[in-house]
């Protein structure tokens, strides 16, 4: 707005909305009076939520029980970017919450040029929204959480496998690998575990009976099934009370074990079958 003073001086207020280097013109009767153009340095406005955003990374895509870096640049109303924002008059206030998030170790740090990192763990694999504060104003920002990195005491198994079987034949159960925050991980890790059984009470067998029969874990094999589901089958020969311990390969044991397996016997079989006793040496007639 120009308003004449009526004293041959005008009052001249002009409101610039893009920060930085500005060429401020001023002409009279259609020329410009001396010095015209002029250089002007326009700084931004206070900071503003509505025009301010995250940028930069994979940012719609979080992993949980892991820090996440993300980066928030403030601006003002017009659009510009906040450089000065860590400075006086136009100090901001930034804060992120959630309720899938870990509050104590939540963080915020002033990058320069206007960004804030923001440092944020995630609990559980759903969809999160993060309320990002900043100068009373609230960013709602919505982002996707997957599983973590894998943590075998937090690996869960299941089947019928775990608690009983037939001796000599292929039984199954099924680990689901998680991470530590117990979310279930949906990708091919490469994992591999091992399956050792362990004979606390042999079945009972008939006085003389030769107990020479060998190997107890006859086989082990695992694959992968998807959704970070690995199949293991296993046979065992020996008829009994076990222990199955499963770990992964730094030897740490899934959340279960080891396990209580009974190993039933298998389908009469005549030519493992024995005949025991006195009378198969010698008896009397009648």
């Amino acid at each position: 707005s120009i308003v004449d003073l009526d004293n041959g001086t005008y009052s001249v207020r002009v409101a610039p909305l893009i920060s930085g280097p500005n060429s401020l013109s001023i002409t009279l009767n259609g020329i410009h009076i001396r010095h015209s153009p002029f250089r002007m340095e326009v700084v931004h406005d206070h900071v503003s939520g509505p025009t301010s955003f995250v940028v930069g990374g994979n940012k719609n895509v979080l992993t949980a029980m892991t820090e996440n870096t993300l980066t928030l640049q403030a601006r003002d109303a017009w659009g510009n970017n906040a450089i000065y924002c860590n400075e006086e008059p136009y100090d901001a206030i930034v804060a992120v919450e959630s309720e899938n998030i870990l509050s104590e170790k939540t963080t915020v740090e002033y990058r320069g040029s206007g960004k804030y990192a923001l440092i944020v763990t995630p609990l559980k694999t759903e969809a999160t929204t993060l309320n990002i504060k900043l100068n009373g104003d609230v960013i709602h920002f919505n982002t996707s959480v997957v599983a973590g990195i894998f943590d075998s005491s937090e690996t869960s198994a299941s089947g019928p496998g775990l608690k009983q079987a037939i001796a000599g034949e292929d039984s199954t159960f099924i680990i689901q690998s998680k991470d530590s925050g117990g979310n279930k991980k949906k990708k091919y890790d490469d994992l591999h575990f091992e399956v050792d059984l362990v004979l606390v009470e042999r079945q009972p067998l008939p006085v003389q009976t030769n107990d020479s029969i060998g190997g107890e874990l006859i086989s082990s094999a695992q694959r992968y099934i998807g959704n970070g589901q690995y199949e293991v089958t296993y046979s065992v020969k020996i008829a009994g009370l076990y222990l199955m311990y499963v770990r992964s390969i730094d030897g740490t044991g899934i959340s279960g074990s080891p396990f209580s397996v009974t190993i039933m016997p298998a389908v009469l079989s005549a030519e493992h079958s024995v005949i025991v006793g006195p009378g198969t040496i010698a008896g009397i007639a009648g």
